[in-house]
């Protein structure tokens, strides 16, 4: 499982990434998953250049996805490619949260290999994957970044940590790589501080308010 997060500057998402066996129980965790790509040369979406892509979902079919911006210029062919290499479809979709220098745009590829995009201005905190709602919450409401929110994630779901990968508009500007931030020597790490932005966002409430905390 996958949370992604981006906050109108950083996009991050963390490592991990489950199996499941025939009998539906799940039989392996990996903590390397890679769901942040960079480097776009050419990719087009929505009229303007492809800076940075965050993924969740079925991994082959994300893969295939991030194939096609990488060797194409728009997705114009991108269904029919997905047809060819999946003629019998598959059993789960994908999204991917795509970073051009004006927008950050919301993409549903449905296991028919159809796929839709909603574009939002460049600001707009969004999050895809486990618990995104509450994710978005988390950015919005209490003030945290994606890093930080991406990490905090565990708190909540065992489907996400391993770490965090992120990168910013700004290292697309002067050189396209993807950062890493470890896994911390505890959840004790991540408690704290959330519980201090969750402080600060409930200060500023009631700073509004007129009420002293």
């Amino acid at each position: 499982m996958t949370i992604v997060c981006y906050d109108g500057e950083t996009l991050a998402a963390d490592k991990m990434s489950r199996s499941r066996g025939s009998n539906g129980e799940i039989n392996r965790t990996r903590l390397d998953r890679e769901k942040i790509s960079v480097g776009f040369r050419y990719a087009h979406v929505e009229g303007e250049p492809v800076l940075m892509v965050g993924r969740a979902g079925k991994t082959k079919l994300s893969t295939a996805v991030i194939a096609h911006l990488y060797s194409h210029k728009t997705l114009r062919t991108l269904e029919k490619n997905l047809r060819q290499r999946f003629p019998e479809g598959l059993s789960k979709g994908c999204r991917l949260l795509i970073v051009t220098p004006n927008k950050v745009i919301r993409m549903r590829v449905s296991k028919d290999l159809t796929y839709s995009l909603k574009a939002f201005p460049r600001h707009k905190k969004i999050a895809l994957g486990t618990g995104y709602r509450h994710a978005e919450f988390m950015m919005r409401e209490e003030g945290m970044d994606a890093v930080q929110t991406a990490s905090a994630m565990q708190l909540w779901y065992s489907c996400c940590g391993g770490g965090v990968d992120y990168t910013t508009r700004l290292q697309q500007a002067v050189s396209p790589k993807v950062s890493h931030r470890p896994v911390p020597d505890s959840l004790q790490e991540h408690r704290i501080e959330f519980l201090t932005h969750m402080k600060r966002a409930i200060d500023k409430r009631l700073s509004k308010l007129g009420v002293e905390s």
